[in-house]
């Protein structure tokens, strides 16, 4: 992978020049994984910049737990942010809470970037879910994006609220009413709760609701104990994906159910409630499957100018370094999400592939600008623009640069190749 060097900030406006350098087809496909490292648990989201990033459960234990991004402009090429997550001082606060950090997601609350955050101790019995949140000075541009964020508090914790493994949170608005909700959970049931209109604390009426999943205890067998929760609304349905079996084998697999509202019952496809055990299975392996097995976690879904969706989620990779022994790494994969006539989502053969279409992120028109700077200084630079696109990013002789839709141009990574 590139490693990326973060520059100053240089803003220059340039008149661009025509010229067409690419477009892209419906034949071109990328190989799965799609960063493949140990990437567990990966949250995804694209940025006010218009940049894709993730975060993971992996990305917490860089440079020592201090964490590091990742940050892609076409979603399957992904480079590492050199900025650490968070300060040694963020870092000694976590640790109050727990030992190890899993599965984060950053989103958008009140139109502020938030980071929820599992911090797991010594056992089940003694997880937390805490919020994260970004100095005000920096947010909300792409540098603020990758840091530092402050530890905000606790959200709800497995010693205050009596559940057993509070953590993998999920937290989202509801369009319709504005509340906002966070579902979390894994051995002890997955429940929802209400959070307050900001996302930093539980509502004045919090309540806990167990909406999925059955307990460890309930089912030693795993296959209706439920973890990873990630909701996603389309088409008049929220649609519940959680991933069941045990994480490290086979067994892992992604499932959804539905509801026509967030703080109803969610059932599967048979119509059966989520609260037995019951969802629907999306994606699956078997113990003869080497090369991928094992998928879950779904990280986000988005839908391409084609109307296209696809699907992060982590899943066991052959190929991928090993750095523990007896350990299969769990690497990023992006893979299509298609929608059926009832409005259920499926994957083709319901299978982890290899081989995936590009999603179409625009009109793959390039326009390029005459060099900059003094080479050697500043160097020659090539912008390219993406039709339909807010911002768009391209690096040329080891720079990154960022072209704003007024003519901006900011000058805002070198990559050493």
């Amino acid at each position: 992978m590139h490693i990326v060097h973060k520059l100053l900030n240089l803003l220059v406006l340039f008149s661009l020049l025509p010229g067409v350098l690419h477009a892209q087809t419906e034949t071109e496909t990328f190989s799965n994984p799609v960063f493949a490292h140990d990437w567990p648990d990966p949250t995804v989201w694209q940025g006010d910049d218009s940049l894709f990033y993730t975060f993971s459960t992996a990305g917490t234990n860089y440079a020592k737990g201090l964490g590091k991004f990742l940050w892609s402009e076409d979603m399957v090429t992904w480079d590492t942010i050199p900025d650490y997550v968070w300060t040694s001082q963020t870092l000694s606060q976590l640790k109050q809470y727990g030992s190890s950090f899993w599965a984060p997601q950053v989103t958008r609350i009140g139109g502020r970037w938030l980071m929820y955050l599992t911090c797991y101790g010594n056992s089940s019995a003694d997880p937390s879910i805490v919020v994260l949140t970004l100095d005000s000075e920096t947010f909300p541009t792409s540098e603020g994006l990758h840091g530092p964020w402050s530890l905000n508090g606790v959200i709800t914790s497995s010693r205050e609220n009596q559940i057993i493994d509070t953590i993998d949170p999920f937290v989202t608005e509801d369009t319709i009413s504005g509340r906002v909700w966070m579902f979390f959970g894994s051995t002890g049931r997955n429940y929802r709760v209400e959070l307050a209109a900001d996302g930093l604390s539980l509502s004045d009426s919090a309540t806990f609701t167990h909406v999925a999943g059955l307990s460890l205890a309930e089912n030693p067998r795993r296959n209706k104990v439920f973890e990873g929760a990630y909701l996603y609304y389309h088409d008049g349905y929220w649609y519940y994906f959680v991933s069941a079996g045990l994480y490290s084998n086979y067994t892992y697999n992604l499932k959804v159910g539905r509801s026509p509202s967030i703080d109803g019952t969610f059932v599967s496809r048979s119509g059966l409630p989520m609260t037995e055990g019951n969802a629907t299975t999306l994606l699956s392996t078997t113990s003869d499957e080497k090369d991928f097995f094992g998928p879950g976690h779904c990280g986000e879904l988005f839908e391409d100018n084609d109307g296209r969706t696809y699907i992060y989620y982590h899943c066991h990779a052959k190929d991928v370094p090993i750095s523990v022994a007896g350990y299969i790494p769990r690497a990023l994969m992006l893979q299509q999400i298609y929608w059926d006539e009832e409005g259920w989502p499926y994957f083709e053969d319901g299978k982890p592939l290899a081989q995936e279409t590009w999603p179409n992120l625009g009109d793959d028109s390039f326009q390029d600008l005459p060099s900059f700077g003094e080479e050697g200084e500043l160097g020659a630079a090539t912008i390219f623009t993406l039709t339909g696109q807010p911002i768009k990013t391209a690096s040329s002789r080891g720079f990154h640069i960022i072209r704003y839709p007024d003519g901006t141009v900011r000058k805002s990574f070198v990559i050493e190749k």
